[in-house]
């Protein structure tokens, strides 16, 4: 829901834009993986994370850090980023749409 996410953000772009001041985000995402560390990754969890990255792109000036890039396994870390073999997940490719230029 597009506008609930909004509505999650919007209290420190509101911040943001009173203060002029930059802001900094840590722990934005959500289970992407689910909490069984579904695989593949479902297209909603990355449409999820990119509209929120899409989100903090139109205010500006800000920093972010996705925070887990560990390996997949099993019985352990569902949030990876890196599959059990070392290659990439689907996140991959949304966190670079939104590095800067």
């Amino acid at each position: 829901n597009y506008d609930y996410i909004r509505s999650l953000l919007q209290p420190a772009f509101d911040f943001q834009n009173k203060y002029n001041v930059p802001m900094a985000c840590w722990e934005f995402g959500m289970e992407i993986h689910g909490a069984a560390g579904e695989r593949p990754i479902r297209q909603s969890r990355l449409d999820c994370l990119d509209y929120k990255l899409q989100l903090m792109d139109e205010q500006g000036n800000y920093s972010w850090v996705y925070w887990i890039y560990t390996k997949w396994e099993p019985d352990g870390c569902p949030e990876a980023v890196l599959e059990e073999d070392g290659s990439p997940t689907q996140i991959i490719d949304v966190l670079r749409n939104h590095l800067p230029s």
